[in-house]
């Protein structure tokens, strides 16, 4: 629905951030650009990988990365992610992250942060993010 991120909230630095057309779309100011789930509690067993499926302004987006907290360890750090090449050519492509090689990946799944790009200056639109079995 128009105007419901569905409890994403978006992370600093952003010049927009809007729901429309079933996808999230947002725009970098700044080096590192973020959004962050709403909790939720999934066992990291049940699930190994990420579904993503988004479009990036042509460019360099200096790739990407995913980020997770857990029940046993709720702190952000490199440690609980995984860097993505993003392809920046306006169009959209899937990617499928396979986290159970990330040792944190374990315990609950509390939240979730993702990183679509890390160069300022970048257009995102998110259409799907989902954990998959």
């Amino acid at each position: 629905m128009d105007g419901d991120t569905e409890g994403w909230c978006s992370g600093n630095p952003l010049v927009s951030f809007t729901a429309a057309g079933g996808s999230l779309a947002m725009e970098s100011t700044g080096d590192v650009l973020f959004i962050i789930s709403p909790p939720i509690a999934v066992p990291a067993a049940d699930y190994s990988r990420i579904g993503i499926r988004m479009k990036v302004s042509p460019g360099n987006p200096g790739g990407g990365q995913v980020f997770f907290i857990t029940d046993l360890d709720p702190h952000w750090d490199e440690a609980k992610s995984l860097f993505l090449e993003i392809i920046a050519d306006g169009e959209f492509h899937g990617y499928v992250p396979d986290l159970s090689n990330v040792d944190g990946w374990n315990g609950v799944v509390t939240q979730l942060r993702f990183d679509p790009v890390l160069t300022a200056g970048t257009d995102v639109e998110v259409e799907i993010f989902a954990l998959i079995e």
